[in-house]
């Protein structure tokens, strides 16, 4: 397998830039789905429980199905922690901007924490920060239409989707659907509704849904994750508490990455 480690940090395996040159879709480029997303997300041994995967061609690159075809919750690539660079609503700008204001009688500190966010950019299209997330029902618009499309927050509207289990919680409010010949376009929205819960009905809760979608083994993690899904970043401070979010879930992943896929780190260097 090719790549990158990182040069700040060995456990970050960077996605090479030609993959996904001209596109901000290195979650969803062919290099992650061949190296992350189908040794993991095929092997039976793991996913045996939730029934039938199909891996289907989408574009240039690839898509999971999960279920009957008429009836599938349809799966693709996502970046988990986002500290885009100059996009729509930039992320990366944001959080230099609150260290810059809040550590500004502290030179040290801020250039320390400003060094610790290029690395948090550095990481942000890597095998350790992309993940599977579901189309249907506009699930992954949801998480991209957060404060930040922050992960934190994500997990914790996730958490009380599993607390709650109905159709009316938040993560389903960005469901969208056209009128067809089989029904109105609310009757299909319902219906798209409908297959997503099915899917995640599947997960005993939360900490299983993130085992699983984000190889998180550690329900200490997702607590924090909760909990800091329930703040706002506002501060230098703030900023500082997602980025040591993130970093914990890169080391954590890269640990796991190792073991399942027996990746050689060596020749990644």
């Amino acid at each position: 397998m090719e790549g990158n480690y990182s040069k700040t940090e060995n456990y970050i395996i960077k996605i090479p830039e030609k993959c996904f040159e001209g596109t901000d879709e290195a979650d969803r480029c062919c290099y992650t789905w061949k190296n992350l997303y189908i040794p993991y997300y095929l092997n039976k041994n793991i996913w045996k429980k939730f029934g039938k995967i199909t891996l289907v061609r989408v574009g240039k690159g690839f898509g999971f199905w999960f279920g009957k075809d008429d009836d599938c919750c349809k799966i693709s690539g996502d970046i988990v922690f986002n500290f885009g660079k100059g996009k729509k609503i930039p992320k990366y700008e944001y959080y230099e901007k609150l260290i810059i204001q809040d550590f500004s009688d502290n030179g040290k500190q801020k250039n320390y924490y400003l060094n610790q966010l290029e690395k948090c950019w550095e990481a942000n299209y890597s095998l350790n920060n992309c993940s599977l997330m579901p189309c249907t029902a506009g699930m992954n618009n949801f998480k991209g239409g957060l404060d930040l499309d922050r992960f934190d927050k994500y997990i914790y509207y996730m958490n009380q989707f599993f607390n709650n289990r109905n159709l009316d919680q938040d993560i389903f409010s960005r469901a969208q659907a056209k009128q067809s010949k089989s029904g109105s376009a609310e009757e299909n929205k319902n219906k798209l509704k409908i297959t997503l819960f099915n899917f995640l009905n599947l997960f005993n809760d939360v900490y299983e849904y993130c085992k699983y979608m984000y190889l998180i083994d550690s329900i200490g993690y997702v607590d924090k994750l909760i909990e800091s899904g329930e703040r706002e970043i506002k501060s230098g401070k703030d900023v500082v508490r997602y980025m040591e979010l993130a970093e914990s879930y890169w080391k954590m992943k890269g640990e796991r990455m190792k073991n399942i896929f027996k990746i050689n780190t060596e020749s990644l260097v």
